[in-house]
C-alpha cells in the first residue's frame, strides 16, 4: 500500500485522517455484516448449515478482497479491497468460528477452546505475515496475496465440508 499511497494518492488529507476514516468504515461494515448474520441465524431453523454457508461465503469474500487488494492499480481499489477483508470477511469468519466452537464444546472446556482459537488465529496471521514479508518483492507481492486468498478459500471449503465428514463417521 505504501507504494500506492506515494504514487497515486488522490486524497489531499493527511494519511492518518483517511486511514482513520477507513477504520471507521470498516467498523460500520463489520457491524452491518454481523447484524445480517444475526438476522439470518434467527430466521433459519438449521443454524449449523447456516453457519457453514456463512463461513464459506465469508472465506470467498475475503479471497475476493485480497485479490482486489493484490491487483489494485490505484489507491482507491486497494483501500476497497482492504475494507472488504477487514470490514466484512474477517468479522464474519471470526464470529462463525466462535459460534461453531461454542456449539460443539461443552461448558467445562469452552473457556479453554475460545482462547486456543484466538491464539491459533493470531499465530497464523503472524507466521503468514512473516512469510509474506520475507518472500515479497516487486510483482511477487500480488502472487503472494493471491496465494493467501487461496488458502482462505481452502480453509472455507474445509469448514463447509467438515459437518458432512463428522456425520459420515457417526
Amino acid at each position: 500500500v505504501a507504494r500506492l499511497v506515494d504514487a497515486t494518492s488522490p486524497i489531499e488529507a493527511e494519511p492518518i485522517l483517511w486511514l482513520s476514516a477507513l477504520a471507521f468504515l470498516s467498523a460500520v461494515l463489520a457491524s452491518l455484516s454481523l447484524g445480517a448474520l444475526t438476522r439470518a441465524i434467527r430466521t433459519r431453523p438449521e443454524t449449523a448449515s447456516m453457519l457453514r454457508i456463512a463461513h464459506a461465503s465469508a472465506a470467498l469474500v475475503a479471497a475476493a478482497g485480497l485479490a482486489l487488494f493484490a491487483r489494485a492499480e490505484g489507491l482507491a481499489l486497494a483501500l476497497a479491497g482492504a475494507l472488504v477483508v477487514s470490514g466484512i470477511a474477517a468479522p464474519l469468519l471470526r464470529t462463525t468460528t466462535v459460534i461453531w466452537a461454542d456449539a460443539r464444546a461443552s461448558s467445562e472446556v469452552r473457556a479453554t477452546v475460545q482462547p486456543l482459537l484466538s491464539m491459533a488465529e493470531n499465530l497464523g496471521e503472524i507466521l503468514l505475515g512473516i512469510s509474506l514479508l520475507t518472500l515479497a518483492s516487486g510483482e511477487a507481492e500480488s502472487a503472494l496475496l493471491l496465494s493467501a486468498g487461496l488458502l482462505i478459500v481452502v480453509a472455507g471449503v474445509f469448514a463447509f465440508g467438515h459437518r458432512r465428514v463428522v456425520e459420515q463417521r457417526q
